[in-house]
């Protein structure tokens, strides 16, 4: 993601939180963790979504 781009919004608050909170600047072994907080973020609002 560029530093100088705002991250995308999708309109739901946990995932648009955990998208702003993705740096990819950070040391690249530090990639995989912040990979699995966007990817539980994501998972927890489609399944919200289909609860509803």
């Amino acid at each position: 993601m560029d530093p100088t781009q705002a991250p995308p919004t999708t309109g739901h608050p946990q995932l648009d939180e955990a998208l702003a909170a993705l740096d990819l600047s950070r040391p690249v072994n530090e990639h995989p963790e912040q990979y699995a907080k966007l990817l539980d973020a994501l998972q927890r609002a489609l399944n919200e979504s289909r609860s509803s």
